[in-house]
């Protein structure tokens, strides 16, 4: 099964399936360019690309980047859980969560750790990056805004289930919906809420 959404750049395709192959297509054609076992088995989360390298979180734990030329793997770094969040991009850094409970800055060149954020529920939420800050769910049913440098925490909003979507932030706005059916629109610099509704 193919559980995970695309992601396209430069005329290729990278997607994941949920039995550990990861392929990357050429867009025009579907031909296949290369395809890796390397994220392992039970693949969830979408991938990411930035300057050539592809990230993905597996079930495994893990955080892969992949040459997205040549699939071949730059790095892996591991998590203390299985990882369903699909990663954000900016500026040469990962973000990403992971079931551990915990948000991840990885540097996407060296794989190395930059900072970690403990929530107090899995992160299965994919994290939103603008403007220096990362917006991110938790199933602690809290919206967090983290400082995307230092891994300080600028707020945290408790809504009313878990957050387990992924926000959209957009003109001041992050827009972020929860499991009990409730979404919000949140002010980017402090959290206030300006309206809120039940999703039909």
């Amino acid at each position: 099964e193919v559980l995970s959404s695309p992601c396209v750049s430069s005329g290729i395709v990278y997607v994941g399936t949920y039995g550990g192959i990861f392929y990357a297509l050429d867009t025009a054609t579907g031909t296949e360019k290369w395809s890796s076992m390397a994220v392992g088995q039970n693949e969830h989360s979408s991938p990411g690309i930035s300057d050539g390298i592809v990230c993905v979180g597996g079930m495994d734990g893990r955080v892969h980047a992949l040459d997205a030329a040549t699939g071949r793997e730059l790095w892996t770094y591991t998590t203390g859980g299985s990882i369903q969040s699909s990663p954000g991009i900016c500026d040469g850094i990962v973000y990403i969560g992971s079931d551990d409970r915990n948000i991840y800055a990885i540097d996407a060149v060296t794989g190395r750790e930059k900072w970690v954020y403990t929530t107090g529920g899995e992160v299965g939420s994919s994290p939103s990056v603008s403007d220096g800050v990362v917006y991110v769910g938790s199933y602690d049913w809290n919206l967090y805004a983290i400082d995307a440098a230092t891994g300080v925490k600028k707020w945290n909003v408790t809504t009313g289930s878990e957050v387990w979507s992924s926000p959209c932030v957009s003109d001041g706005i992050v827009y972020v919906g929860t499991y009990g059916g409730m979404f919000y629109a949140l002010d980017t610099a402090t959290g206030t809420e300006k309206w809120s509704s039940m999703a039909v």
